[in-house]
């Protein structure tokens, strides 16, 4: 005789099985789902997710590190995928970075010219230190509504393990080797038998 869960997991394994069946039965080629899904955006994202926004994507150009109190460049290159409005940039740095370039830190494109657009960014920083330059596109197309997407770009000023170094001395957080943020705790360890 069987229990009650037993009857409930066996009716569950066989609708399993049964579905199963039915999605192998039903062939479909790479292009039918291709097509099933077409829209603005590639698909050669390797796996990550693209959150809602702005149909943009960045990269940039950076030196690979810039003296303290110097004046740095950093290239952004924004590739939009819109046939007409306006496409919004804004920079801003991390506390410690200034954004000199164009002295509000901001710049506007057409849309209906060129899908890529590149920008240069003047920065600088007094202390050592791995900052960020955040940039924030809105874009404007006259078609539908704006929407936005957010960016960072990592510059390197003078030595970082001067900072980490800073850091670890008036107990903040530092960084390790490999620029991921660390909590550095002095400990006194006793083993007893």
């Amino acid at each position: 005789m069987m229990t009650p869960m037993a009857k409930t997991s066996l009716i569950a394994l066989a609708f399993s099985a049964a579905g199963l069946a039915a999605a192998c039965t039903e062939p479909q080629s790479a292009e039918t789902k291709m097509a099933e899904h077409d829209h603005e955006h590639d698909h050669d994202h390797h796996g990550a997710t693209v959150k809602p926004g702005a149909s943009v994507t960045f990269s940039h150009e950076a030196p690979a590190r810039v003296a303290v109190g110097e004046t740095g460049t950093v290239t952004i290159t924004v590739e939009e995928a819109y046939e007409s409005g306006s496409l919004f940039l804004q920079a801003s740095g991390d506390d410690g970075l200034t954004v000199i370039a164009g002295g509000d830190g901001s710049a506007r494109y057409s849309m209906a010219l060129q899908s890529t657009h590149e920008w240069t960014v003047t920065f600088s920083a007094e202390a050592d230190g791995v900052y960020y330059l955040n940039v924030l596109a809105t874009a404007e197309p006259d078609d539908r509504p704006s929407a936005s997407r957010a960016y960072a770009a990592r510059v390197v000023v003078g030595d970082p393990a001067v900072a980490v170094a800073a850091r670890q001395k008036n107990g903040k957080p530092g960084l390790d080797a490999g620029g991921a943020p660390v909590v550095v705790l002095e400990a006194d360890e006793t083993i007893e038998p």
